[in-house]
């Protein structure tokens, strides 16, 4: 936990220290995907043990999503203030803690609380994660470092439904929680000697209220920020959606079990890191306000074809799995491409404002989650229709935004 003064790293200078920026951000970044994907296999069970029906276990998802949308608020500031390192080191200990309590959680009103401090404590490295990649690295740098970080973090819902569905034979749906107790602690101790502090003290917002609230009304004025930030919050509120309610519904209309449905997982998440890895060599070549543009045209044409199918009654499970796979595709390059387009103006508060962007993603996301399962467990057309409408109302503000900007005036993109 050294290293607190960051003077002599931004900008980024040399390899070595952007491989450590990037694979340290991507490990942080992981974080809502850490604490989300081990239990998608194993709803069911955690369904049956306490007795609670489909909307109610989808709960557990949402509580944590609140969570990572909620806590960035406050932890966005904090690393302003106290720097990267000590932000996101205080945020894992508390998240092992809570991981610990939902595994051996008594009844579900305890498995719902601990599922929410799993998600405040997990917004840390959501938060420092993005805000270490704007602090150290600029220009083409960033754009690659994003897409290299989306790349990297797709490797957490490759791995992490597997490791869930063995633990979940081995020894039942706590073990399968408590593996995110141990894969916190595991990346706590490898960021915290890996990751540079980014942040130089002289940067640092001072610590005080109004300092805060200024910060947090620099990024509310930032038209750039609201613009992006529609575009990235409405298209990855479909793959929470798909997350939190895919293998309730995947269970029930392609009977799968549960190791059965981490492989159809894993092989979606593998669109995530093909796509990000891709455009982390290709991505700078390209001006990413075209990138954009181009995949929210692919995501709107592929789930309009989608929900087509799903209307006809022709979604088979490989269909699905080709769907799903080419989103979190897309959906990489997007996230990379907008992230970096909303953050790029902050020259200082970038905590505050990478807290903004995040809250709005995950808030929305824990609205639209519970409607995914709104026609019961064996249906995918609530799914459909969310990712029709979502991605094309991104597409409409973007639209709306880019007629509206006055020449000489704030970009919208």
């Amino acid at each position: 936990m050294s290293d607190e003064s960051g003077g002599d790293h931004h900008p980024a200078d040399g390899r070595r220290m952007r491989t450590r920026v990037v694979l340290s951000a991507a490990m942080l970044m992981a974080g809502g995907s850490l604490c989300v994907d081990p239990t998608i296999p194993v709803m069911p069970a955690i369904a049956e043990a306490f007795d609670v029906t489909t909307s109610q276990v989808q709960l557990t998802a949402s509580f944590t999503i609140v969570g990572l949308g909620l806590g960035q608020l406050v932890v966005g500031p904090l690393s302003d203030v106290l720097g990267r390192k000590r932000t996101f080191f205080v945020g894992y200990v508390v998240l092992v803690l809570a991981s610990v309590l939902a595994a051996f959680a008594p009844t579900f009103e305890v498995l719902l609380l601990a599922r929410l401090l799993q998600g405040v404590s997990a917004s840390s490295g959501i938060v420092v994660g993005r805000a270490v990649i704007s602090d150290a690295l600029v220009g083409r740098d960033a754009a690659r470092g994003f897409g290299l970080a989306q790349g990297l973090l797709g490797v957490s819902p490759v791995l992490l439904p597997i490791l869930s569905a063995v633990l979940y034979d081995l020894g039942g749906w706590r073990a399968s929680l408590l593996a995110i107790a141990g894969v916190s602690l595991a990346v706590a101790i490898c960021v915290a000697r890996m990751m540079p502090e980014t942040l130089a003290v002289a940067k640092r917002t001072p610590a005080g209220v109004r300092e805060v609230l200024g910060s947090y009304g620099v990024a509310l004025r930032n038209r750039t920020l609201w613009v992006m930030g529609s575009v990235v919050f409405l298209s990855q509120a479909v793959v929470l959606t798909y997350a939190g309610t895919s293998s309730l519904v995947m269970t029930n209309i392609f009977a799968l079990t549960p190791m059965q449905f981490s492989v159809a997982f894993t092989i979606s998440a593998f669109g995530m890191v093909t796509a990000g890895l891709v455009f982390a060599r290709i991505g700078a070549r390209f001006d990413p306000a075209r990138v954009l543009w181009w995949m929210q045209g692919s995501l709107l044409a592929l789930h309009s074809v989608f929900f087509s199918l799903v209307v006809t009654g022709n979604v088979t499970l490989v269909v699905m799995v080709a769907w799903a796979t080419i989103m979190m595709g897309l959906q990489a390059i997007l996230l990379a491409t907008g992230i970096n387009l909303a953050l790029r103006e902050f020259s200082r508060g970038i905590g505050a404002a990478a807290a903004l962007l995040g809250t709005l993603q995950y808030g929305v996301g824990a609205a639209i989650l519970p409607l995914g399962g709104s026609m019961g467990d064996a249906s995918l057309l609530p799914l459909a229709i969310i990712a029709v409408v979502l991605v094309l109302v991104g597409v409409i503000v973007r639209l709306l935004a880019t007629q509206r900007a006055k020449p000489g005036g704030q970009p919208a993109g």
